[in-house]
């Protein structure tokens, strides 16, 4: 019961019953009293009927009717109206302590008097029959002789809910009068037959199911029926059953052997992907318990987590931090056994149902997580003879949950103890509603979980992405009934559950279908096949209905305790007095009541616990690691809503002598806290507001609208239309004003779920994509505009599949490939050499089968090219013989190995596999048409999937897909759309004035080159980071603006031309796509000596973005419409490129080890000068080719200098005009004069 100002109880409300069907007439409106909803005028005004309570009379009739009001709210000071000959004289505050004697009460109330004039509650009491009262009245009790008489707003009560009312306080009543020494609170509202309903009939939800069968077991059983059926589905690849048992068996072996023992605690730190689930089965089987870890949690909470739970063996995919200590085993999750053939079987150690299979840890109250012990029997339950979902063969579910909660137990088992599949996507697609239905609809997904608020969030994107499933089952915090009535309107053939369940009962206790009639409450339903539910009152007594009470929950899924924690498992695990003998309750701690139906409503928690983007959360535990601060002297966290927004958020309140910044302390909390325990919210106080009690008055707690924050830090307004939309967005997502560009959105209150309404508005107003993920890296709207400069545009335009066809167009990256390379077929300069060091052990035929088995997955391939009709097309053959070659010496030079491609004979690609004294190299040679740059690191991704013995789903969309669709009407409509663009960046023409050669440029371009390589180190780096961030724009943007001012320097020209790499891949979906997309784009500038570098940096910036955003034009036809003469002594445009590449293209993960991956060097050189930069551990490698023709190696070698000065002092003073820094720089040789003459026309996309 909530206060008045001065501590003075407010009016008592009695919990009404929802109606089915609301009243209208002279009824007035249904209203839900415990609701927030306030009553209608009415409602307020209707119809009063009465009811006789026979024998109930007499002076105890003041104190039943308090001790009812008490029992039904909860509440210990109550506020009603009394009055004589049925008029109210004044309100009355009784008070009702459920420990005390009931003479104690008798007497009090006896000498109870009004303090002051009535207030208009909604419960009223007369000593005398008298009128119906008016006003707000909702109950009202009134003295008849031996009778009384109750009377109830019909609006608000059902007949046979105030009957109920009505009969429980005639028991009360009685109670009273017979009982006097007895406890107040030892009465009993049970009517005569009423136990047996709410303990029985509505508890009869005992079903078959396998009670003395293990997770594993079950699966093993599964794998044996359909061993060829897909178990995992992600990314690319596919697990069957089969293959999944296999891979589980041999890790489970390796577990054994590194020391695991039955009962022991293996933690998985593997993300969702599939090495989590081999690695869970692979612990199940080896007899242990799994402990899932998230690999973005904080290295301090991993490590004490570890600890906690005795952890010996670690699987891991990846290296583990560097601040995680762990003396343990650490195990990759990869197989030493590609397809099992000669493997042993699978372990034999003995497991029992009720054996332990995982621990999951969740908030606690003492500053600590606590782990829930979970057993096989608990799993089962959950999964097999269920009644809230349709489990079987055809379930394809889509986890979305973190794979540290416990919906991830529904999610993994519910698919594969049934014969079903799952499909494992990203977090960034979990949040993005677009990206998300595109998943559900192309792979048939029929059942998933959601959390109420991300729930929410989709719904708001668009409710109509789940209309692919059969059933989502949503929970975790209260449903909203506007967005659960929008998904039924938009999706009416989809099946809604209400998932209630606490972690000690094993995900899901009690579930609920949805239909119309649940929009006005939303009930969390009945409980689950071989499990229970008790509402008890304090004295651990069943409730009746309409009575709350603690919700105790019984059965198959009751956890086996707390690791470590007998005293709490004690407090919280008591024995089940209603079932079998040894069978116990676990206290959810939760408030709820039954419903007529048996239904159960849930009506908020007893405690301080709360619930945040569906984890539960003690308070208690994130004021420990707030206190941890060594400037925090006090601390309070609650759970807030932000205004006209029912998803609640953690609020950190803070006190000290010299309080932090709230970012400082964020940092601190989140090197401890996973994020969901991270407050969106923290506020520093001079000093938390008291209570009269000397506790803190979370009444007077501030609002958490980061007004204290916008007012702490300098405001800088949006200066541009993108960061105007940015900050815009920002505002309405966290319901803030006056936001400013600098400010932290994280500061703020931005969390995944606000951050993806940010993304998706991008996506609507500016046509850029960007991960949800991003957003909240970026932090602030400044450096998030500076990603969407990088950012390609969302979803928009699709790709669909191309009819099945002997042959198929050509691209215009391919066309032009293909005719250049016709001009000199044994040129090689369009060959893409590459090599990988592989680690040692590595088997050189089973990765010889793993490349055969790369061209099954990537048509390009399986391509050729054929003359049709006079039309050059390309043919997709269904089966190639690879080219592939294991040899017993290393590698020799690189010229021998690269040879030319006849593009008529498939396959267009090679490769050698070298056994060398340390290990093993794979070397392999690409023509360009079938493959670029973007196309390496699904390629290789694939390649070590298949060397670990998974199967990677061909790509989709398909490279044929692409060609159909870019050369029809959709490619031909996005291009002439973009024409425009090209054709005002070269209105004016070029000027092609030359570099300073060593040589005379020939008449007959030479291919020949050389490279000059060198490394920017990590001080240099972290300045020119510097100055993007200051001025707001890429790396890229500093080092072409720095490449292009030299280069103007260098021919003593003011326009500048250079070109860029661009992916290509700007559909959705072509990611993983193997084939030539990559075209080039034309940066132009014009470097004036008195134009001071950051300007030139900002306008080469904006004119980067503009081209990024353009570029699908094919190079081919700007050149065409740019240099229709052409001068065939050089390449078209421009003679110098610049590309950054990042670091994490550079390596691929091969059985677990970051193997890098090196471009070969053929000896040519396509343009004058190729800046190639790559992202290397904080530096910056460089290679830069350079044509040997024209270019001594010293003179390149003189300007690979003169660009790092140039570099230095643009990040030490970026205010320096061009024209102060380059003369010292430069020193150009004098020309020779060229000799005119064609030479070959060139394409250079990589």
């Amino acid at each position: 019961m909530t206060s008045a100002p001065g501590g003075a109880p407010t009016s008592t409300p009695m919990p009404s019953m929802p109606l089915p069907d609301p009243r209208a007439g002279e009824d007035g409106d249904a209203v839900l009293l415990v609701t927030d909803r306030p009553r209608t005028r009415e409602a307020a005004s209707g119809a009063l009927r009465t009811l006789r309570v026979p024998g109930a009379g007499g002076p105890t009739a003041l104190a039943a009717l308090a001790v009812l009001l008490h029992r039904h709210t909860g509440q210990l000071r109550l506020l009603l109206d009394v009055g004589t000959a049925g008029h109210c004289t004044g309100s009355l505050t009784l008070t009702v302590h459920p420990d005390e004697p009931v003479a104690a009460l008798l007497a009090r109330t006896e000498q109870a008097r009004p303090q002051g004039p009535s207030t208009g509650t909604a419960v009223r009491y007369a000593d005398t029959p008298g009128p119906v009262p008016d006003g707000p009245c909702e109950l009202f009790l009134t003295r008849d002789g031996e009778d009384l008489l109750l009377g109830y707003r019909a609006s608000l009560f059902e007949d046979a809910t105030a009957a109920r009312l009505a009969g429980q306080l005639r028991l009360i009543r009685n109670f009273l009068t017979e009982c006097p020494t007895a406890r107040t609170g030892d009465v009993e509202l049970l009517a005569e037959g009423e136990r047996d309903r709410v303990v029985g009939s509505f508890n009869d939800t005992a079903r078959p199911y396998p009670d003395t069968a293990t997770i594993h077991g079950l699966f093993v059983e599964q794998a044996r029926l359909t061993p060829g059926a897909v178990a995992v589905d992600w990314r690319d690849e596919q697990l069957t059953y089969r293959q999944l048992d296999l891979l589980s068996d041999e890790l489970a072996r390796r577990v054994v052997a590194a020391g695991a023992t039955p009962g022991d605690r293996v933690a998985l730190r593997t993300g969702r992907t599939p090495d989590f689930v081999v690695g869970a089965l692979a612990v199940l089987k080896a007899g242990c318990a799994y402990l899932p870890l998230e690999p973005d949690h904080p290295a301090e909470r991993t490590a004490w987590l570890l600890a906690d739970s005795s952890v010996r063996v670690l699987v891991a995919a990846g290296d583990l931090p560097a601040d995680l200590a762990f003396a343990g085993t650490v195990l990759a999750p990869a197989p030493e056994a590609a397809d099992g053939s000669a493997a042993p079987g699978p372990v034999a150690v003995p497991v029992a149902a009720h054996d332990l299979a995982y621990v999951c840890y969740t908030s606690g109250t003492t500053g600590k997580p606590k782990g829930v012990e979970v057993v096989h029997r608990n799993v089962v339950r959950l999964v097999k003879g269920a009644d809230y979902v349709r489990f079987g063969p055809d379930v394809r579910i889509l986890p979305t949950g973190s794979i540290a909660f416990d919906a991830n137990t529904f999610e993994m088992w519910g698919a594969l103890l049934n014969g079903g599949s799952l499909r494992l996507v990203d977090g960034d697609t979990v949040l993005d509603a677009a990206l998300l239905g595109r998943e559900l609809a192309e792979h048939r997904i029929t059942t998933m979980w959601l959390t109420s608020p991300l729930f929410n969030q989709l719904v708001e994107q668009d409710a109509s992405i789940f209309r692919p499933l059969r059933e989502l089952v949503v929970g975790g915090d209260a449903l909203s009934s506007t967005h659960i009535g929008k998904v039924m309107d938009a999706c009416p053939g989809v099946t809604l559950v209400n998932g209630y369940g606490p972690t000690e009962n094993t995900t899901f206790s009690v579930t609920h279908r949805l239909d119309r009639s649940d929009l006005g409450r939303i009930p969390i339903g009945r409980p689950i096949a071989n499990s229970t539910a008790y509402v008890l009152d304090e004295r651990g007594r069943p409730c009746p209905v309409g009575v709350p009470g603690e919700l105790c929950l019984g059965g198959a899924g009751v956890a086996r305790g707390y690791l470590g924690r007998p005293e709490l498992t004690a407090e919280r695990f008591v024995t089940d007095p209603f079932g079998p003998e040894g069978a116990r309750l676990y206290r959810s701690g939760d408030l709820a009541r039954w419903r007529p139906d048996g239904v159960i409503e849930f009506l908020g928690r007893r405690d301080l616990q709360v619930k945040v983007r569906g984890f539960r959360v003690e308070p208690a535990e994130v004021e420990a690691a707030m206190l941890a601060h060594p400037d925090v002297a006090e601390a309070i966290v609650v759970a807030r809503s932000r205004p006209g927004k029912g998803d609640k958020h953690l609020c950190g309140y803070y006190a000290g002598p010299r309080p932090p910044e709230p970012r400082d302390l964020r940092d601190l909390l989140a090197a401890e806290l996973p994020g969901h325990m991270v407050p969106s919210y923290l506020v520093p106080l001079p000093a938390l507001p008291l209570n009269h009690s000397g506790k803190v008055d979370r009444s007077r707690l501030p609002d958490p609208d980061g007004a204290h924050l916008l007012a702490r830090a300098d405001h800088v307004a949006p200066a541009t239309e993108a960061e105007r939309t940015v900050v815009e967005l920002a505002e309405r997502a966290l319901g803030i004003s006056g936001i400013g560009v600098h400010h932290d959105l994280r500061d703020l209150g931005a969390d995944s779920l606000t951050a993806t309404l940010i993304a998706v508005g991008v996506q609507e107003r500016l046509g850029r994509h960007v991960p949800v993920s991003a957003v909240l890296r970026a932090g602030t709207a400044a450096r998030l505009v500076e990603l969407l400069r990088e950012a390609g545009p969302g979803p928009g335009h699709l790709v669909p599949a191309a009819p099945e066809r002997e042959t198929y167009p050509l691209t215009p990256q391919q066309r032009q490939l293909y005719f250049e390379q016709a001009k000199n077929p044994r040129a090689v300069h369009y060959n893409v050499p590459l090599a990988l060091d592989l680690p040692a052990g590595t088997d050189p035929e089973r990765l010889a089968r793993a490349l055969s088995g790369l061209a099954e997955c990537h048509e390009a391939l399986r391509t050729r090219f054929v003359v049709e009709g006079g039309e050059v097309r390309q043919r997709v053959e269904p089966g190639i013989d690879a080219e592939v070659r294991v040899l017993d010496e290393p590698p020799g030079p690189v010229e021998e190995f690269v040879r030319p491609f006849d593009l008529e004979r498939a396959p267009l690609w090679r490769a050698d596999v070298h056994r060398t004294p340390t290990g093993v190299t794979l070397r392999m040679d690409l023509h360009h048409i079938v493959v670029d740059g973007f196309s390496l690191a699904p390629l290789l991704e694939d390649l070590a999937a298949l060397y670990a013995g998974r199967s990677p789903r061909p790509p989709t969309p398909r490279y044929r897909d692409y060609a159909v669709w870019l050369t029809g009407p959709a490619g031909t409509a996005l291009r002439a759309a973009q024409e425009p663009h090209w054709q005002k960046v070269l209105a004016a023409p070029l000027d092609r004035t030359d570099l300073p050669t060593d040589t005379a440029r020939p008449a007959l371009r030479e291919l020949d080159g050389d490279v000059v390589e060198f490394e920017i180190g990590t001080e240099l780096t972290a300045g020119l980071r510097r100055l993007a961030r200051e001025h707001e724009v890429t790396l890229f943007a500093v080092l072409a603006s720095a490449y292009g001012a030299l280069l103007a320097a260098l021919k003593g020209a003011r326009d500048v031309t250079v070109g860029t790499p661009v992916s290509g891949r700007t559909a959705p979906g072509l990611h993983r796509t193997v084939g030539m997309f990559a075209n080039t784009v034309v940066l132009r500038g014009t470097a004036e000596p008195d134009l001071p570098f950051g300007t030139f940096l900002r306008r080469l910036a904006d004119t980067a973005e503009d081209a990024f955003a353009h570029q699908d034009f094919p190079f081919e036809d700007l050149v065409a419409r740019a240099a229709p003469v052409r001068d065939y002594s050089r390449t078209p445009l421009f003679d110098a490129l610049v590309a950054l590449h990042s670091g994490r293209y550079l390596a691929v993960d091969f059985q677990g080890a970051g193997v890098p991956l090196r471009l070969e060097q053929t000896g040519q050189a396509v343009f004058d000068l190729d800046l190639q930069v790559h992202e290397v551990a904080g530096s910056l490698r460089v290679a830069w080719r350079y044509a040997s023709g024209l270019l001594r190696r010293d003179t390149v070698g003189a300007w690979r200098d003169d660009f790092v000065r140039l570099l230095d002092a643009v990040a030490a003073d970026p205010s320096a005009t061009l024209g102060t820094l380059l003369p010292a720089l430069v020193r150009a040789p004098e020309t020779p004069a060229p000799t005119p003459g064609p030479v070959l026309d060139l394409d250079f996309d990589f």
